[in-house]
């Protein structure tokens, strides 16, 4: 069965949409691109598809980003 796009493209409208980091995780292993926008990468940054790489977001969402409130893991 083929689950996987070979584009994922997030663009979340906010930054801790709770079933998104399960659905991310199961897409991602067949895809060529994983793109986002915004607080996209705080959402990958949960994942874990960012660990060891360097990644921006929203300037406003830095702060969370480099400092993750508790439980948000």
């Amino acid at each position: 069965m083929h689950r996987s796009s070979s584009i994922l493209f997030l663009c979340p409208e906010e930054p801790n949409p709770s079933a998104c980091p399960a659905f991310i995780k199961w897409q991602s292993p067949g895809a060529k691109y994983i793109l986002t926008v915004c607080t996209g990468s705080l959402i990958l940054a949960r994942t874990g598809l960012l660990n060891g790489m360097r990644a921006t977001t929203n300037k406003a969402a830095f702060r969370i980003v480099q400092n993750p409130p508790p439980g948000s893991d």
